[in-house]
């Protein structure tokens, strides 16, 4: 693989780990919702060691403010899949409605992901034009 290619694979590390392990955990006899929990949950986990690793590193040469924002987005997200599993776990709601709210929270989930990656993605262009 040339270089180019390895970075590209590397900022989309969170989104590459979430769809391995949403297939992964087919194989085992889940909910959807816990499938989705679990694998979303490694997705942000990634992303956080990925985000923490790239401030320790330049954290004297760039300001991260909006990293941190989507930082705290997913985070809010998250919690609110983990939440919404409830309502799964607990057949609260009519298939109908909790399906509509589970793709939903899907839809923003992967915008805030791809946000997030994106950013992180510029932060790191923007130093290597730096030191060129």
């Amino acid at each position: 693989m040339e270089e180019r290619q390895k970075k590209q694979l590397g900022d989309h590390l969170p989104l590459l780990v979430f769809i391995i392990l949403y297939f992964i955990f087919q194989s085992f006899d889940w909910m959807e919702a816990t499938k989705f929990i679990g694998a979303a949950f490694f997705g942000i986990i990634t992303f956080f060691g990925m985000a923490a690793k790239f401030r320790e590193e330049h954290k004297e040469e760039i300001d991260t403010p909006k990293l941190n924002f989507y930082i705290g987005l997913l985070t809010l997200l998250f919690i609110a899949i983990f939440l919404h599993g409830f309502l799964h776990w607990n057949r609260m709601l009519s298939y109908n409605l909790r399906f509509a709210f589970f793709f939903v929270l899907i839809l923003f989930y992967f915008i805030a992901l791809f946000g997030a990656m994106r950013k992180l993605s510029l932060y790191k262009q923007m130093l290597t034009t730096r030191k060129k």
